[in-house]
């Protein structure tokens, strides 16, 4: 397009009336620019292959003032907590892998991961558990970071709550799926990570422990005191190691 102006004026000639374009986020909220600007967009589809949202990611990572990450806003057709990122693709797999980000599903599409999906936030409703609970396998792969371990710790709770296992493939990388598929061996690497596969009572025991001093008291209460807030919800888990 030469201009916004007659970005605008294309989609008000297909007859789009300017309301509809701003609640679809097309438009920002006066309806005089672009909703998205100067993004990579990444159009988010439904299980019925229907795209009910856009995610647009930043072309400029030094600019520090923009969010990484801009999604349409709510709307009839699209709630954050009920879509899972390339879940049309991946439904029909008995397992799923749980990615952080879109480039990490599109990356392991790539090398013949087609059940690779990643969720539009750690707020999951009833319809989106009840998805998961479809699948034999459901592999958390997140990011090394701390962010990424807190989501993680976050999602096993969510699971255990909803009667959901699942495995943690535990990537001691430094770097995120998509920046490790693009290595030259980048595909090796990511098989060796996935046999890497934790039960999620293993990673919650080593994610408190890890740091804990043997004779220190107080870190050994703490840790047991964090335990017992999961421990409850293992129960069920724990019958099915035996």
């Amino acid at each position: 397009f030469n201009s916004e102006d007659n970005y605008i004026d294309i989609l008000e000639k297909k007859e789009n009336e300017k309301a509809t374009l701003i609640n679809a986020s097309i438009l920002n909220d006066a309806g005089t620019h672009p909703f998205y600007v100067n993004r990579l967009i990444f159009p988010i589809i439904d299980e019925d292959n229907n795209v009910v949202a856009f995610s647009g990611r930043k072309i400029d990572d030094q600019d520090d003032k923009l969010p990484k990450y801009l999604n349409s806003k709510e709307s009839l057709v699209f709630k954050k907590s009920s879509i899972i990122y390339n879940y049309n693709n991946a439904r029909k797999f008995d397992s799923i892998i749980i990615v952080e980000g879109f480039m990490d599903v599109i990356s392991l599409a790539k090398i013949g991961y087609d059940n690779a999906v990643a969720l539009m936030g750690l707020y999951i409703s009833k319809n989106l558990v009840d998805k998961l609970k479809n699948h034999k396998e459901i592999l958390l792969c997140l990011d090394n970071d701390q962010a990424g371990l807190n989501a993680t710790m976050k999602l096993i709770s969510i699971f255990l709550k909803n009667n959901i296992n699942a495995y943690v493939i535990v990537n001691e990388e430094t770097k995120d799926v998509d920046e490790i598929i693009n290595l030259p061996d980048g595909k090796e690497k990511i098989i060796n990570i996935f046999n890497n596969k934790w039960k999620m009572i293993d990673f919650v025991w080593n994610y408190f422990s890890k740091d804990v001093e043997k004779d220190n008291y107080q870190q050994i209460k703490d840790m047991i005191l964090k335990l017992v807030e999961y421990s409850k919800d293992f129960d069920q888990f724990l019958i099915l190691d035996l």
